[in-house]
């Protein structure tokens, strides 16, 4: 999971994975995300992000706020137990991204994870222009698929 300026552009998608072949890619989606709002899951595949939606799948996102004075943070749901469930979202844990404690976040980035996991965004900081961004990402989905 990594988070840009606005000005950058994020990492190309794989072209490859070992063991896994791509079996689907989404582009021009779009989400809306609000000053002050909770994390806002999106992917709806893998939305509630509990045991039951595990699949030996992968998915990559790539992302870019709409608007340059709007930073987003982003993270994702997972499957564990050890953080407890939130019977209101469905799901059982929050990672969201930091480093070194501080959050990361940025107007553009790049976030995957496996099929048990599920990506979430939410608002970062803004310049005082604006309540709501809109969030242009696209997709992949990697099905893993053992060499026999």
């Amino acid at each position: 999971m990594v988070a840009f300026n606005h000005e950058e552009s994020s990492p190309s998608f794989p072209t490859a994975i070992p063991n896994y072949v791509l079996e689907e890619t989404q582009s021009n989606l779009k989400i809306r995300i609000f000053q002050g709002e909770d994390w806002t899951p999106f992917l709806e595949r893998y939305r509630e992000g509990n045991t039951m939606s595990c699949e030996p799948e992968i998915w990559i996102v790539r992302w870019r706020s709409n608007n340059p004075g709007i930073t987003i943070q982003s993270g994702m749901t997972f499957a564990s137990g050890e953080f407890g469930y939130d019977e209101e979202r469905n799901w059982m844990g929050l990672a969201p991204v930091e480093e070194n404690g501080t959050k990361i976040v940025g107007g553009t980035g790049y976030i995957g994870g496996a099929s048990c996991s599920s990506p979430v965004f939410k608002w970062g900081t803004d310049d005082g222009s604006a309540t709501l961004a809109d969030v242009y990402y696209e997709y992949q989905i990697w099905k893993y698929k053992p060499k026999i």
